[in-house]
């Protein structure tokens, strides 16, 4: 009888060993069909619109504008230079 309790276990143990390798196994298959096939690289959405494309292009248009106002601010300066002297 012991025996059989001992063999019991063994196969109780094994069963619960064969359901962590097939656990591991689909871990696995998930993991690699996550991380391969991917047509973008690092550099691959230079071109593409994302979440944030129109704060983006406000943020650039502002700079834009902030040069354009800290140009006419130099000449405004440089006039008002002339004018005092």
């Amino acid at each position: 009888m012991v025996v059989r309790q001992a063999s019991f276990a063994i196969i109780v143990r094994q069963g619960k060993g064969d359901g962590m390798k097939k656990y591991l196994f689909v871990c696995l298959v998930l993991l690699l069909a996550g991380c391969g096939g991917g047509e973008e690289t690092a550099g691959g959405n230079k071109n593409r619109e994302h979440v944030w494309s129109g704060q983006v292009k406000t943020i650039d248009k502002a700079k834009n504008v902030e040069d354009v106002l800290g140009e006419a601010s130099a000449r405004q300066r440089q006039e008002i230079d002339e004018q005092s002297q």
